[in-house]
């Protein structure tokens, strides 16, 4: 009955990622602000609940409830939970970040959340750990003066029906010491069997080198192993990981650890900061924030169907197709070579996209940082987006459409078919820091119940906006391959320059390390490489 129901809730509502945007393509899609003042000023992701409210977590910590996606957000928007000033970790790219509505809610008056917290102890250690948030230094060297460390929660909140409050229920994990600004929580995907796939960034300093800092306080001082960057590949550590729980331990009230109602799925990320599971496939595409060097953009086969196999994405000995220039020469990685995974697709910042029509000189450069993926699962925008997969990247400020490879109907991960669909066109015409970022988070693509065109929606968290964009393009009758629900059928065919496809990196170490020395050699440089 749970997989029935996350099918149905797949195919009625799902387009989920996180996008730092721009202005998109007006010949496919008209653009309007449907609120202003959306959550408590920092809006990081919006889930439409089944009976039609609308929930929008803030990175501040706070749940805010709207009646529906036709309330006044000034009016009717009201907090039905908060963390806590106090609780709540929000520096960089920290805070309340992720959000998990039941399927079945109101009947299941439960929601997850998963948030960065102030504290280091145990759960019932409620000591915060900052004396005051206004100290915490700016840059990461906080990973030796330890006045930006936190850990991370996740939660369980019960909605009262009487009072459409919410309370913490449960607090069902707490882990993931964070030395770092960034890099720390991730997102909530529901699995097809009502089970809940989680992500974790490495939560390592990203400004300094960091394989464990003696003396600071996410350091395991009994524990001999390098440490930070490397505990994304230690399986008893839990940051870097991808896990699934099961829909029976969401609802219970033990605490989770790995092996303990935690499963790990996958290994070896940096910072997994969004993904989406493909409608019929079940694979997991994964947007994988890189270094100084490269992005990813992963697929992970459906873990429902891969026999408990955890995939190793190799960090932080591989980033891209080669060798990572701080990490990778490092005692270890001769074993992590032989068991790593090659990216679906990956670009450099050096590069950025060559190969796509538009995009260098619309995209802003200086930084990347691939962080959204989703698919488009409804055909009224016409065959030709039927299953397509949708990615950005929120340093460029770009959004990009892979192409379906015409034989199996999946993402074909080729640059030189990607479509660049949404851009800033600021960024071609005034200097750096004049314009407002437009920081988008959590694009969905959502179908009325009652009938009508499907449309896309996005909170925009620097101006803390909700955004709607009507699709306008042509609609396709002509029939298209549609995937089978083959487990792993994660198709990666690869292409020239920028993009891989699927396979154990071993094949390519000594070759792709040449190219590796070359970006280094055009700028990179190994200083900011972490």
């Amino acid at each position: 009955m749970l997989k029935m129901v996350m099918q149905m809730a797949i195919a009625a509502a799902l387009l989920v990622v996180s996008i730092y945007g721009d202005s998109f393509d007006k010949t496919l899609f008209t653009e309007q602000v449907v609120w202003k003042g959306v959550g408590a000023g920092s809006p990081t992701k919006m889930v439409v609940a089944p009976n039609g409210e609308v929930f929008v977590s803030d990175k501040l910590g706070k749940l805010v409830k709207y009646p529906s996606l036709t309330a006044n957000a000034v009016n009717q928007g009201v907090v039905v939970w908060d963390n806590g000033a106090d609780n709540t970790v929000s520096f960089g790219d920290r805070g309340f970040l992720s959000l998990a509505v039941d399927p079945a809610y109101p009947k299941n008056p439960y929601l997850w959340a998963i948030v960065s917290v102030n504290r280091q102890g145990t759960i019932a250690d409620q000591t915060p750990v900052l004396d005051d948030p206004k100290t915490c230094p700016l840059g990461d060297d906080d990973v030796t003066v330890g006045k930006c460390d936190s850990q991370a929660r996740l939660v369980r909140i019960k909605v009262n029906p009487a009072t459409g409050m919410g309370v913490t229920d449960a607090i069902l994990a707490s882990d993931w010491c964070s030395a770092g600004w960034s890099h720390h929580v991730g997102d909530l995907v529901w699995a097809p069997d009502g089970g809940l796939y989680f992500s974790m960034g490495i939560a390592a300093s990203y400004t300094v080198p960091d394989r464990g800092v003696p003396n600071a306080p996410c350091y395991r001082k009994n524990d001999a192993r390098f440490q930070g960057n490397w505990d994304a590949q230690w399986d008893d550590i839990p940051a870097g990981k991808m896990f699934y729980i099961a829909y029976k331990d969401l609802t219970g009230n033990n605490l989770l650890t790995i092996g303990n109602g935690l499963t790990t799925v996958a290994k070896g990320l940096r910072n997994p900061f969004r993904f989406t599971v493909h409608p019929i496939t079940y694979d997991l595409y994964i947007a994988e924030v890189g270094s100084d060097f490269w992005e990813e953009i992963n697929v992970l086969p459906d873990p429902l169907s891969n026999k408990g196999k955890v995939v190793n994405f190799g960090w932080p000995c591989f980033e891209g197709n080669a060798p990572q220039p701080t990490y990778g020469a490092d005692q270890g990685c001769a074993n992590v070579k032989t068991e790593a995974v090659k990216p679906f697709f990956t670009y450099s910042r050096q590069i950025m996209f060559p190969d796509v029509a538009g995009a260098n000189a619309n995209c802003k450069t200086g930084s990347v940082s691939a962080d959204e993926v989703v698919f488009v699962n409804n055909t009224d925008w016409g065959t030709d987006w039927e299953n397509r997969l949708i990615w950005g990247d929120s340093s460029a400020q770009c959004l990009f459409s892979f192409a379906n490879d015409p034989k199996t109907g999946l993402p074909d991960g080729i640059a030189k078919n990607m479509k660049l669909i949404s851009y800033n066109p600021l960024v071609a015409t005034q200097p750096t820091g004049i314009y407002p970022l437009n920081k988008w988070c959590d694009i969905q693509i959502l179908t009325p119940p009652n009938g009508g065109k499907a449309t896309m929606y996005a909170v925009n968290y620097d101006q803390a906006q909700l955004v709607s964009w009507s699709y306008v393009g042509p609609v396709s009758k002509t029939p298209v391959v549609v995937p089978t629900n083959k487990p792993g059928s994660n198709g990666g065919n690869g292409g020239a320059g920028t993009s891989t496809g699927s396979g154990n990196l071993a094949t390519s170490f000594d070759i792709v390390l040449l190219a590796t020395l070359a970006l280094v050699a055009m700028g990179g440089g190994l200083l900011g490489a972490y």
